[in-house]
């Protein structure tokens, strides 16, 4: 019933929400969820408007906005729709502060370089490839700082199975002898 509860609960729009909003501001997972999302998110993107057919931008965004699940992502490419329909600059709406802790600053300056030079597709492309590299880099660095934090744990772990399995012969030794 408890488990119940507990995936009931966090399948809530309000948890999911919450969470994906306090997420990105932890310290050492929070950059490498974003680049995460970003990477996604613009990988999706450079396909859709790689595509020999040219996909508008608008659409482009739009598309990718419904299949995104993380409610902070899919608000700010519907917004990034808007914008690119309506002839607004891109700038503008990535410049709001929820959508800074969203993206990171490289996907932001991407895009305002690209709508500056009149060639947002170009850009999208670009920053895909970019950010594939700096994702790889970031879990590289990741696992290289939470390797030693894992073995620690472990060598903790067993050091406590040992003493306990230490004390369990003790007493049976002394339970045994009569003492």
């Amino acid at each position: 019933a408890l488990l119940w509860l507990v995936f009931t609960f966090t399948r809530q729009s309000f948890f999911l929400r919450a969470a994906f909003t306090f997420a990105p501001r932890l310290p050492l997972i929070g950059p490498l969820l974003r680049l995460l999302a970003s990477e996604k998110i613009f990988g999706i993107l450079a396909i859709i408007t790689e595509t020999p057919k040219k996909t508008d931008i608008s659409e482009a965004f739009g598309v990718v906005a419904e299949c995104e699940k993380n409610p902070l992502y899919k608000e700010a490419l519907a917004e990034l729709a808007r914008a690119a329909k309506e002839q607004t600059p891109l700038a503008r709406v990535l410049n709001k502060q929820k959508n800074r802790l969203s993206f990171p600053v490289i996907v932001r300056r991407m895009l305002i370089l690209g709508e500056k030079r009149g060639d947002v597709p170009s850009a999208i492309h670009s920053l895909a490839c970019i950010l594939s590299e700096e994702l790889d880099i970031e879990i590289r660095r990741f696992t290289s700082l939470i390797e030693p934090i894992l073995v620690i744990s472990i060598a903790l772990i067993v050091g406590g199975i040992g003493l306990m399995i230490q004390r369990v012969f003790a007493s049976l030794q002394t339970a045994a002898i009569g003492g």
